[in-house]
């Protein structure tokens, strides 16, 4: 993700006490999306597309696990570990 391109940092798109999500547009048109759980237990943390300005189907995958986590659209969420992180990538369907 560093490496990208395009250049451009993260963004924090969400935020309270429990959470934080951030956003990375990335040179190929797709996002990654990091979820960081601020709680001494694991969370979902909610994820809607409007927040990212995305709109439509898009394709999930985890770059950490190299998964593909199949499509989403409007929202999502994902567990996330006491004090931990997730990154994953969003690509147009």
């Amino acid at each position: 993700m560093n490496q990208d391109p395009l250049g451009k940092q993260a963004t924090q798109v969400k935020s309270n006490e429990s959470y934080e999500i951030w956003v990375k547009d990335l040179e190929d048109g797709s996002k990654a999306v990091g979820l960081f759980n601020l709680t001494e237990k694991p969370l979902n943390v909610p994820v809607d597309l409007k927040d990212l300005k995305l709109n439509g189907r898009w394709n999930m995958r985890d770059l950490w696990r190299q998964t593909d986590l199949g499509a989403v659209e409007r929202h999502f969420e994902m567990n996330v570990l006491p004090h931990g992180a997730m990154l994953v990538k969003i690509i147009k369907n």
